[in-house]
């Protein structure tokens, strides 16, 4: 048995409100916080300036998540991973500096909101 590794996974996503289901590659981090977080917005600031409306995570833009090299992604409607929480994170130099999970926030989709962690947990922290 070989532990799953960081890197792009395929993964299937079904839309709650049409039911039709898709597939998908996206990066997953499977270390982090215990493992299977699929990336689905990445915005790189010192990448890419400034940042635009097609970038906010709550956009109708899609950009695909492969890698953590991409200056930016974004999947829509992330609503179609029925995931229960969430995670934030920060890099730098491709080192991870920082990592809190909490609740889904179902708001992710529609405004900025939906990127405040309900209830958030460290996972990784070397800011402190």
């Amino acid at each position: 048995f070989r532990p799953a590794t960081d890197g792009p996974y395929w993964v299937r996503v079904t839309d709650q409100c049409s039911e039709v289901e898709q597939t998908m590659q996206v990066h997953c981090d499977m270390s982090t916080c215990g493992g299977g977080w699929s990336l689905v917005w990445k915005h790189s600031y010192m990448e890419v300036l400034p940042l635009t409306q097609q970038m906010y995570y709550f956009s109708d833009t899609f950009r695909a998540c492969q890698d953590l090299t991409a200056g930016w992604c974004n999947v829509d409607r992330k609503g179609r991973f029925n995931a229960e929480e969430m995670m934030i994170a920060a890099y730098h130099n491709n080192h991870l500096v920082y990592a809190y999970r909490g609740r889904y926030n179902h708001n992710i989709d529609h405004e900025w909101s939906g990127g405040i962690l309900l209830d958030p947990e460290m996972c990784v922290d070397h800011c402190t």
